[in-house]
């Protein structure tokens, strides 16, 4: 039975493929904001039972999933036919890529990054106009507006320029 691609599948599809937590549908995370995003996905969208998502602290992380072969199969068809879905700019790539920056990305001073980026992550980026180089972004504008609204990391970080005048 075929089901139509929704964002948020699309979203934990990019967060599942940044995770390792095995064959199980989940994230290894240290920010609370991402958490909460992944089990109310799980239980509102998803529909999984609260008792049936495991939380485990190893490490100075935590690593929150729930297994569900249906769900891990839909997530690693995605992931694998990533090239073939992600064609052009739409709530879907919009998901995906903030699914993965929200799993593996990290915002400095002056730079934004993403570890771990196949070059199957880097032509859609290339696709969507945000150029790569080593997981490292080049336009940073234009991925802050690719992401923007959609990515739980971006939303909870402070950027510098944006403080107030204190005068």
């Amino acid at each position: 039975m075929k089901t139509k691609l929704k964002p948020y599948m699309c979203y934990l599809a990019g967060m599942q493929r940044g995770s390792e937590v095995g064959s199980a549908v989940g994230i290894t995370t240290s920010i609370d904001a991402i958490e909460e995003k992944f089990i109310e996905l799980c239980i509102k969208r998803l529909l999984i039972p609260p008792n049936r998502i495991i939380i485990e602290e190893r490490g100075g992380a935590r690593h929150v999933y729930f297994y569900h072969s249906l769900i891990y199969r839909r997530l690693k068809e995605i992931n694998e036919k990533k090239t073939r879905i992600f064609i052009r700019d739409s709530d879907l790539s919009r998901g995906y890529i903030s699914g993965i920056f929200d799993a593996n990305g990290h915002i400095g001073r002056n730079s934004i990054s993403i570890r771990g980026m196949d070059a199957g992550d880097e032509l859609i980026l290339d696709r969507l106009g945000v150029h790569t180089l080593h997981g490292k972004i080049l336009n940073i504008s234009q991925f802050i507006t690719l992401i923007k609204g959609c990515s739980v990391l971006f939303e909870h970080t402070h950027l510098p320029g944006n403080e107030r005048d204190p005068r």
